[in-house]
């Protein structure tokens, strides 16, 4: 009795080694054509899109935003118990309410044996889409047409907020030698030519073309909108921003003038800023609160 459970641990020990073996030199996988798949997501900057929390888990992308899906792609065929090269095609579709926004087929694509290749898809997730969803579609098919590997993965259409603020306001004054930053209580001498330049930024996480209204009120009540000369509706990044340089006006009136400043992208109203200043008829020069000549 004693010998046969010897001999019985001796066999379980052999069968063991054996496995060991296999599975270190590729013996055990399944015979034939094999591949294995991964796909993910970035965006333009090359950040990876992460699926959203809530359940039912999906990527949340901005609506009118690029991004990029990555399929990787493992060749696992095996002959006579070793990884082998093959042959491998990769279709890949994007799509939106039932409609293809991208779909492509690559390959044939040659694979060496265990060798993984990244296979990259662009696409932009339409305009105005906002509340759709719909999903990325990859597969791996064999020469044969036969399914080696395949991953579906949900998406949502999501709006963007656009959000930009103004962030200063700028002036050259007849006399001086350069621009200065305008603040609250500003003094400005009279029968000055006054230009006009004001900053923006944009606080969200999309890029959009910045439109800044400016508007001058004079002491008697009186206004004027002046015209933009430079970088008016020109388009910044992420906390980026632009600074629009506006045509003169003169200080020809003493008394309070009112600088109005509205920040648009596509006709939508982002920000408003305002800022008073004072136009004597000799100024007296003080600690930081004069910025003109008289």
């Amino acid at each position: 009795m004693a010998d046969e459970m010897k001999m019985m641990g001796t066999m379980m020990m052999a069968v063991m080694m054996v496995a060991i073996i296999d599975l270190m030199f590729g013996k055990g996988v399944s015979e034939g054509d094999n591949a294995g798949l991964t796909l993910s997501i970035t965006d333009t900057d090359g950040n990876p899109v992460s699926p959203s929390l809530v359940l039912p888990s999906a990527f949340d992308l901005h609506e009118g935003e690029a991004y990029t899906v990555h399929v990787g792609v493992t060749n696992l065929s095996v002959q006579d118990g070793n990884y082998v090269a093959a042959t491998l095609v990769v279709p890949i579709i994007v799509s939106l309410s039932s409609v293809d926004i991208a779909s492509t087929t690559f390959g044939p694509i040659s694979f060496g044996p265990n060798e993984t290749k990244v296979i990259d898809l662009d696409f932009i997730m339409p305009s105005d889409s906002a509340g759709q969803t719909g999903y990325i579609w990859a597969r791996v098919i064999d020469p044969d047409g036969n399914q080696l590997a395949a991953d579906t993965e949900p998406i949502d259409s999501v709006s963007v907020s656009l959000n930009g603020s103004v962030t200063q306001f700028l002036a050259f004054i007849e006399g001086m030698p350069d621009w200065v930053q305008m603040t609250p209580g500003s003094y400005v001498a009279k029968d000055k030519d006054v230009n006009i330049a004001v900053g923006w930024v944009n606080n969200c996480l999309v890029p959009f073309a910045g439109n800044v209204e400016l508007k001058v009120t004079y002491p008697n009540s009186a206004t004027s909108f002046l015209p933009a000369v430079s970088n008016q509706n020109a388009t910044a990044g992420p906390d980026e921003g632009w600074t629009v340089q506006f045509g003169s006006f003169n200080t020809s009136q003493v008394g309070i003038y009112n600088l109005r400043a509205t920040l648009r992208t596509g006709g939508i109203e982002l920000d408003v800023s305002s800022m008073d200043f004072l136009v004597e008829q000799t100024i007296q020069y003080g600690a930081g609160i004069t910025i003109g000549v008289d």
